[in-house]
């Protein structure tokens, strides 16, 4: 409601200055959120809010890995029996009684496949930083049981991300224009942002597209233009918070 009062006075502020505001969302700020994949309890959170992380690096483990890890040495180890029983194929000396050439090569491709499945389940219970960034939030807590995808606690319904991770301070923003307002957006046009949940006003941005085809809306046809804020930001909004962009004119 705050956010909705903050935009509303925003549009009064610009139509008695003569310009032309346009409510949008904040549609992407670089956050990328960081979830288990299995299903288990959290052993190990590696990171903590304001480090700096790099691609691979492993942030978070579920207390189910060694064992898991565990299995995936036995698949192989039974990966390097198949290849050297098939190997003996090629010496008529060396042949296993009783085992037919056709009979050791579905056992490779079979145990192969049961390495790749064993390997995911590793992978899912393994917390992994997808690119470079920085973490702003650490939701969870060694000894926690989370379920796949997301962070909840089987004691609560709330749902939230384990890690937040921040790839980028780049930030955008999507609003809805009127099609009989569209006059007054032009790609490449400089405009003014205001983000009232992040405290943000007379953030310089530019319009970076606009689509050729309208969308219906509430208000009738309209078009979804891109705004985007470039360089690096100190302190981006989040993705869904409310904004109000300010053209010139």
């Amino acid at each position: 409601m705050a956010a909705c009062l903050s935009v509303l006075a925003l549009y009064v502020a610009v139509a008695a200055t003569g310009g032309r505001s346009f409510a949008g969302a904040v549609t992407s700020s670089g956050v990328v959120d960081l979830n288990f994949a299995r299903t288990g309890q959290v052993a190990t959170i590696s990171v903590h809010a304001g480090q700096n992380v790099t691609s691979g690096q492993v942030l978070a483990t579920e207390a189910a890995v060694p064992a898991a890890t565990a299995v995936v040495a036995a698949d192989q180890a039974a990966i390097g029996v198949d290849e050297a029983a098939l190997a003996q194929f090629g010496n008529q000396s060396l042949q296993p009684e009783g085992v037919s050439l056709a009979t050791a090569q579905a056992k490779l491709a079979k145990d192969k496949a049961q390495l790749a499945l064993d390997q995911a389940a590793v992978a899912g219970m393994r917390i992994v930083a997808p690119v470079s960034g920085s973490v702003i939030a650490v939701n969870s807590q060694a000894g926690e049981t989370v379920t796949a995808g997301s962070q909840i606690n089987v004691t609560s319904a709330s749902s939230v991300p384990v890690i937040m991770l921040r790839t980028s301070r780049n930030w955008q923003v999507e609003i809805t224009v009127p099609a009989n307002s569209m006059g007054a957006v032009e790609p490449g046009a400089a405009v003014r942002i205001a983000v009232p949940a992040s405290h943000l006003s007379g953030v310089p941005g530019r319009v970076e597209g606009v689509p050729p085809t309208p969308v219906r809306t509430s208000q009738g046809l309209g078009y979804e233009v891109l705004v985007a804020v470039p360089g690096d930001q100190p302190d981006p909004p989040l993705t869904g918070m409310v904004a109000a962009v300010q053209t010139a004119s």
